[in-house]
């Protein structure tokens, strides 16, 4: 060897030592405790990594085992259902692609019933794992710890027999007595029943519940069904699950029944858990308006509750959350509540579950693992007048369903025509966490157009008084939910009041790993064309300028039947001021088919997006500033009415077909993640497949119907 090749050979060697001891390892960003776990619960947490010499990141266990039924992928997906509860510690180790690593001890919580408190710790600490934001929206900052373990009642066990006058049970009962029901039973008070402050602490709760022992109900973390009260099925609805063994030959259910004429049951005070009781009402004899409100009340659990109208009555309310704070609703079956459209109806709009009009404030509230069926709205916040803005909602693993045989276009159609608008709308509220929920069948006709989710602040209106000029919907999740059949996705918009006027703010707002499909489906009543839209009114103060906005990673499926055709109009609806663009708008790594007409504009000729050239593009550079980029379009570059000038980065294929999916199935009902061939593949701006990650999502919504 040379004098000069050995030199080189030392100085390259130097220059290696160096580097590598200057070499920077990656972060983990997730932090310990990691998620909790429940015992048959499926588990899903994707691990992130930062720094370093940046990722594709590999990850692995270090030390320590995982819980048990979980499995940890390279990329960093901790997923499986845990089979034994307790906690896990263990430690994890991410390396960068120069092979840099950290190494960090975590561990997890697997509790031993099913439970979901996936996100909430007990003393009501907010999990996320370290995180703190999702994209553009910021996290719950509170939540309700719920297990049984933590609401105990040690006290007396109460028998309330059948007949008896239940309230004044109530108001002799002490913080920590359980009251046992009678299954089968009824009680009813004609003034209303009064749940009234007892002031108790968080290891004397007072239980109401039915004499059903634990063994005969469903256990704690499965969703009550009516099949618990013998019946076995509801007509239009899907299948629901039965006791081991089959239809009961009795109810297991003790029955609390609320008359038109009075009063609803009334939670005004503290620790009231109730569990395995039928609430409802009788058939015929008028609306009933509420069947549970529940005014400053705090620390009310609703635990499998079967809670339902009746089949062609009009009740509006299931539960009513305004001035509750840390009010739960878990494992529960809410059906029947419908208003008759047009002016033989007594109500005009009904909800499972309504909130977000407060008179002194409320907050903090969990809605996880029920059936909630409501022809308006099954679940709304705002709409009314409020003194605040309530915050941290969780709103996981529901099913929200409305039977075809409510659809006027629908050949099952019963006769009675149900005012209908949406699955999931908010007019007032912020630090919105809606995961892993199944939104199925939703039309229009009814001063809405078939929307699955509204984000749509409302200063509502009284004649000509504005009631919520306050009013604002901001930092909300929407992730990992599976939208079936409905005219459009989802509707983003700061809009005015019939006086002009407008609510405070709305913004920042993530979207992303969701499944639409069957968009504007055969039979949709009076549905919209354009199955998104974002979008601020014209006149709109500065103040109200939508901003913030992500969608990333949603896979829209249109019904391959209107494919192609004016009723497939397009993918989104876009509009505002032209004074001011709306900011921060991403609209990346997405699989949506253009529509026969493409983006197109909305709010009357002097918006934004009018008369602009340049077709697409043209209309996104004048309304917003934004990334679009990553997406896949469908029919992209055959539009009608505009040309096909979109932003760089983006891909387009002639149709659904020609995405190849593993089995498109007309747009309903099929496997919608890429095909192993599909060209497609990784082409999303972050490597990944466009579209949602189908795999996570089938995690988050396994069980929920």
């Amino acid at each position: 060897m040379s004098v000069l090749t050995r030199t080189a050979f030392i100085l390259t060697f130097l220059l290696a030592v160096i580097v590598n001891c200057n070499a920077v390892a990656p972060s983990i960003v997730n932090s310990s405790p990691l998620y909790n776990g429940s015992i048959g619960v499926t588990y899903n947490l994707q691990l992130l990594a930062i720094g370093g010499a940046g990722g594709p990141y590999r990850w692995a266990l270090a030390s320590g085992s995982l819980p048990s039924g979980l499995t940890l992928t390279s990329s960093g997906l901790l997923w499986g259902t845990p089979t034994g509860g307790k906690t896990y510690a263990f430690s994890l180790k991410a390396s960068d692609v120069a092979g840099n690593s950290q190494t960090k001890p975590v561990s997890i919580t697997v509790f031993s019933t099913a439970a979901d408190n996936r996100y909430c710790n007990r003393g009501n600490f907010t999990n996320f794992a370290g995180m703190k934001t999702d994209r553009t929206a910021n996290l719950p900052t509170s939540c309700f710890f719920t297990a049984r373990f933590a609401t105990p009642s040690p006290g007396r066990v109460i028998t309330v027999p059948a007949g008896a006058k239940l309230q004044g049970f109530i108001d002799s009962a002490v913080c920590g007595e359980t009251l046992m029901l009678a299954a089968g039973a009824t009680y009813e008070n004609v003034s209303g029943f009064t749940l009234p402050a007892k002031h108790c602490d968080d290891n004397h709760w007072i239980t109401i519940r039915s004499n059903t022992v634990d063994a005969n109900l469903p256990a704690e973390g499965v969703r009550m069904t009516p099949c618990w009260a013998k019946v076995a099925s509801l007509p239009g609805r899907p299948r629901f699950a039965c006791p081991a063994g089959g239809v009961p030959s009795s109810t297991r259910l003790a029955k609390l029944l609320v008359r038109p004429s009075e009063t609803p049951i009334t939670i005004s005070g503290d620790h009231y858990r109730l569990i395995g009781l039928e609430i409802t009402r009788p058939t015929g004899s008028g609306a009933v308006v509420d069947f549970v409100q529940t005014p400053r009340a705090t620390k009310i659990i609703l635990d499998r509750i079967w809670m339902h109208g009746t089949a062609r009555d009009e009740t509006t309310h299931g539960v009513q959350l305004g001035d509750g704070h840390s009010i739960a609703v878990i494992d529960s079956y809410l059906n029947d509540f419908h208003c008759i459209a047009g002016s033989s109806g007594k109500c005009s709009d009904a909800q499972a579950i309504l909130g977000g009009n407060d008179t002194v404030g409320g907050g903090t509230y969990k809605i996880v693992n029920n059936f909630l069926e409501a022809a308006a709205e099954n679940i709304l916040f705002g709409g009314g007048a409020s003194v605040d803005i309530p915050g941290d909602i969780e709103v996981r693993r529901n099913h929200l369903y409305k039977p075809m045989l409510w659809n006027p276009a629908d050949p099952s159609f019963f006769g009675t025509t149900f005012t209908v608008k949406n699955h999931y709308e908010m007019k007032n509220g912020t630090r919105a966490l809606v995961e892993g929920n199944i939104m199925e069948n939703t039309w229009g006709g009814f001063s809405q157009i078939g929307a699955h989710i509204l984000l749509t602040p409302k200063n509502q209106t009284q004649g000509r008084v504005n009631l919520c000029p306050n009013c604002y919907v901001t930092h909300v999740t929407v992730r990992y939910n599976h939208m079936i059949s409905g005219g459009q996705g989802v509707q983003i918009a700061d809009a005015p009041n019939d006086n002009g006027a407008y609510a405070t703010a709305g913004n920042s707002d993530s979207v992303h790993d969701n499944l639409f499909e069957n968009l504007v489906y055969k039979n949709c009543y009076k549905c919209t064309n354009y199955y998104n839209q974002i979008a601020t009114g014209i006149s709109a103060p500065s103040s109200d300028i939508l901003k913030g906005v992500t969608l990333q990673h949603n896979t829209f499926v249109v019904a391959t039947t209107v494919e192609g055709t004016p009723t497939n109009a397009g993918m989104l609806e876009l509009g505002g001021p032209t004074r001011t663009k709306q900011t921060g708008i991403t609209v990346r790594d997405n699989i949506i088919v253009a529509g026969y007409y493409g983006p197109w504009t909305t709010g009357g000729t002097s918006n934004c997006a009018t008369n602009q050239p340049n077709g697409p593009l043209g209309k996104f550079n004048a309304c917003w500033t934004y990334t679009f980029i990553g997406n896949l379009i469908p029919g992209g570059m055959l539009m009608h009415g505009q040309n096909p000038t979109w932003p760089g980065g983006n891909i387009f294929t002639a149709n659904q077909t020609a995405v190849e999916y593993v089995n498109l199935k007309n747009g309903f009902g099929g496997d919608y993640h890429l095909s192993l061939t599909s060209p497609y593949k990784r082409t999303a701006s972050d490597g990944r497949d466009p579209g949602a990650d189908i795999d996570s999502l089938n995690s988050y919504i396994r069980n929920v119907n």
